[in-house]
């Protein structure tokens, strides 16, 4: 049977076993308890964000940023020519978020994931129906200004692709990058963002 207790934490300790009084241990601890991390937990993101830089080749100074965790947010932090502008992530955004939205609005079915055979299934009917309504004409409109800006380039781009698989999807794809600016492009001027940046 093993010791009782909460886990001993890794500390430097005192030789009668109490966890070091000293400036440095005390520093050290503070430093722990605000970014209310342990070393195991450290040890787990470390490796997360070098497995950022190695596979996705990100450097050092953005690897631990939150937008590198999603493929559209690892090209607005590579910017220039290898990426896209913070407005058009912004659109991206948007665009996820309306989707969402768009999806429980008509109810599509989930991710599939282990049957529970004991819960009652059913769909909630309480909804306001204004709301739901609301959301697919806006989601329409979203649809029409990306297929407005796929029928200028006479169909030689795949903009709807694009924006599904990078977005949607989460995989970088750089033979769409161009596809995905031109989309994001025409989400920007759809949300507006543009003219809320300037103001």
């Amino acid at each position: 049977m093993g010791r009782r207790g909460p886990k001993r934490k890794a500390v430097t300790r005192q030789p009668n076993g109490q966890p070091s009084r000293s400036k440095a241990a005390l520093d050290t601890r503070a430093k722990l308890a605000r970014e209310g991390l342990d070393r195991e937990q450290q040890d787990m993101i470390a490796v997360g964000i070098e497995a950022r830089q190695r596979v996705f080749g990100l450097p050092v100074t953005v690897s631990r940023d939150q937008m590198a965790g999603c493929a559209v947010g690892r090209y607005c932090l590579l910017g220039g020519k290898d990426g896209i502008t913070r407005l058009q992530y912004d659109a991206a955004m948007l665009y996820l978020a309306d989707c969402e939205a768009y999806s429980r609005a008509i109810a599509t079915p989930g991710i599939p994931r282990a049957v529970d055979l004991n819960a009652t299934g059913g769909q909630n009917h309480h909804e306001n129906v204004g709301k739901v309504l609301a959301t697919i004409r806006s989601h329409e409109a979203m649809v029409k200004a990306v297929q407005s800006a796929q029928n200028e380039l006479r169909n030689t781009a795949n903009l709807f692709g694009a924006l599904d698989a990078v977005i949607r999807r989460d995989v970088m794809l750089d033979h769409l990058l161009g596809d995905l600016r031109t989309a994001l492009n025409a989400l920007v001027r759809h949300y507006g963002i543009d003219g809320r940046a300037a103001a």
